[in-house]
């Protein structure tokens, strides 16, 4: 009887684990939950860099140099326990497939806009001034729609710099 008690609860346990079911915007939450209980200020990974850029519809463009968060490890740390950021700089997201993502801020430090981009690398929606959250429960910013990658930089650089949607993203692969 032990036996069967013992391999039920294995089996509810993997079952639990399994996040190839879940919508992706669920999978990075639980990726963010993750990262909380496994990242702390002391083990801050430093990721390469690309070179991004933001055209407008004049063919203005806009440098910034920005960290790549690729796989899932990357993506769950971002920017948390940073307590500074340079103002050409800032972190792109990078997923496998396009649709709707939410990022939250524990255990950021900065108040950041995050910038959600199409797969035809079309920004689709920006979330301006994202603060840091001090307590749970912490909200939610969407990307309303689909989007395969994200672009965090300070808060008040979209405004201030003239960002909008439907400006184009490039970088360099």
């Amino acid at each position: 009887m032990l036996k069967i008690i013992l391999i039920s609860g294995i089996c509810i346990l993997f079952s639990a684990c399994n996040m190839s079911s879940a919508p992706e915007s669920e999978q990075i939450r639980i990726e963010n939950e993750r990262a909380n209980d496994n990242l702390s200020q002391s083990n801050v990974m430093v990721l390469p860099k690309k070179r991004l850029l933001i055209l407008d519809h004049q063919e203005n463009s806009i440098e910034f140099n920005v960290e790549v968060a690729e796989t899932p490890l990357e993506r769950q740390q971002g920017l948390m326990f940073r307590e500074k950021l340079p103002a050409d700089e800032g972190m792109l997201f990078i997923f496998q497939s396009s649709g709707e993502v939410n990022f939250w801020m524990k255990n950021t430090l900065i108040p950041l806009d995050i910038i959600y981009i199409n797969s035809a690398k079309e920004i689709v929606h920006i979330a301006k001034n994202a603060i840091p959250c001090e307590e749970e429960p912490c909200p939610l910013y969407s990307s309303n729609g689909d989007t395969q990658f994200v672009l965090e930089i300070n808060a008040g650089l979209s405004d201030q710099l003239g960002i909008e949607i439907g400006d184009r993203v490039e970088w360099l692969e």
